[in-house]
């Protein structure tokens, strides 16, 4: 196994995009909300193309992809956050899934490799469908925090 990590620019290209988003991008997401997000949300994958597109455009969003010999194999989806009461500057992740646990660690292990180039002082975890925080190792664990979910009777 020969695993690599790429982190993905702002799309410039949107043919190169839309290729990268139907080869790579939304099969490994399909993937991870099939093993995790189904059960917690108890929805089927419907990614919200429009959101996704304006965070990605905006610079909001840091995607690595992790290929083996060039097969994608892992994805990491952060988004940017200014916290409004205190200075930092955070990295929430929104989606760090990968077909083994070394993917998975390897993002990880990218992602803080590559902190101040990103620019970030944290980084967030909601805990429904990012099930791995033994993953993050480098980082102490200040706190726990998790996502709760109100719906419309």
């Amino acid at each position: 196994m020969a695993l690599q990590y790429k982190y993905l620019d702002r799309p410039k290209d949107v043919d190169d995009c839309i290729t990268l988003l139907d080869s790579a991008i939304l099969p490994l997401l399909k993937e991870h909300w099939d093993k995790f997000g189904k059960a917690e949300y108890g929805r089927d994958f419907n990614l919200n193309t429009e959101a996704f597109v304006a965070l990605w455009l905006n610079t909001s969003f840091t995607i690595v992809l992790a290929y083996d010999d060039n097969n994608p194999v892992g994805i990491f989806i952060g988004i940017r956050v200014l916290p409004m009461e205190f200075q930092a500057r955070v990295l929430q992740v929104e989606t760090c899934y990968g077909k083994t646990t070394e993917v998975e660690e390897g993002l990880y292990n990218y992602i803080k490799s590559i902190a101040p180039i990103v620019g970030y002082d944290e980084m967030w975890l909601n805990t429904d469908t990012n099930k791995n925080v033994g993953a993050v190792k480098g980082f102490k664990q200040v706190g726990a925090t998790s996502v709760v979910r109100f719906t419309r009777e």
